[in-house]
Order: structure tokens, then C-alpha cells, then sequence
């Protein structure tokens, strides 16, 4: 019965040299978070503006941002949504130091970009931005 104790020790073995390898990890692009390499509707779950939260309670009241792969994106208030032309522009990323801008016709907001986890995504305000607010963007969530 020494066989099967002999199969486990390799086992362990692998795991443990597995765990230890020197791989290196490949980060995902931010784009492919925001886009899902399509589109991908997030909801605005939280605002602030100079450390001051502005957020909406009611979640029909929230805006959505809506990021398409060809570099497009959409910006309309929940309850509005088809009611009303939504906001459209481009934006541009920067992989490397993480920064997202929003491209209107007469503005341009700049966010360094803080994936919380897969679901929660912050954008901090930049310098050079045209708007002060802070957002904390999640998937747009199932409506019950």
C-alpha cells in the first residue's frame, strides 16, 4: 500500500514546485475590462466631488456608462435611457499608467483608473481633468 502514498507525495511535490515557479503574470487591459471586448454597460454607484459623496440613492436615478470596443461611449441617465439622445464621445486609455479620458465635444474628463475587483471599477479625478468627480462604476446590476 506504499504506492498510492508514493502517487500523493509526487503530487504534492508538483503542486508546491508549481506554486513556487517564477511565471509571470500578463495583465488584462483595462479596455477589456471596461468593454468585455464588446460592450459593456456599468452603472455610476457612487459620486464624489472634493471627498464630498453626491450619489444618487434611487438606482433608476443613476447614470450609466455604457464602453463599446470601437472606442465609443455612451453616458445617459437611467430612468432617461431612451427617452432622451444620450451623451456620446470617445475615449482613450493608457494601459500603462492606467488612465482613462472621456472625449465630449466641449470637454474632456481624466481618471486614473483603480480596478477594485472585476465588479467594481474607481476613477479618480486627474489634474488636467475638465470635471472634479470621482466615480465608482459597477456592472449595471439585474433589475428585480
Amino acid at each position: 500500500m506504499q504506492y498510492p502514498k508514493f502517487i500523493l507525495s509526487i503530487f504534492i511535490l508538483l503542486v508546491i514546485h508549481a506554486c513556487q515557479t517564477d511565471v509571470k503574470r500578463i495583465p488584462a487591459s483595462v479596455e477589456s475590462l471596461l468593454t468585455d471586448g464588446n460592450s459593456k454597460v456599468w452603472m455610476i454607484d457612487r459620486v464624489q466631488i472634493a471627498g464630498k459623496n453626491q450619489t444618487v440613492k434611487d438606482p433608476k436615478n443613476k447614470d450609466l456608462l455604457i464602453f463599446y470596443a470601437s472606442g465609443h461611449f455612451v453616458l445617459q441617465n437611467f430612468k432617461n435611457f431612451g427617452a432622451q439622445l444620450p451623451t456620446k464621445g470617445r475615449y482613450s486609455i493608457d494601459d500603462q499608467s492606467r488612465t482613462l479620458k472621456l472625449i465630449f465635444q466641449d470637454q474632456i474628463w481624466v481618471f486614473q483608473i483603480q480596478p477594485l475587483s472585476k465588479s467594481k471599477v474607481l476613477f479618480k479625478p486627474l489634474k488636467d481633468s475638465d470635471v472634479p468627480y470621482e466615480f465608482l462604476i459597477i456592472p449595471f446590476p439585474e433589475l428585480n
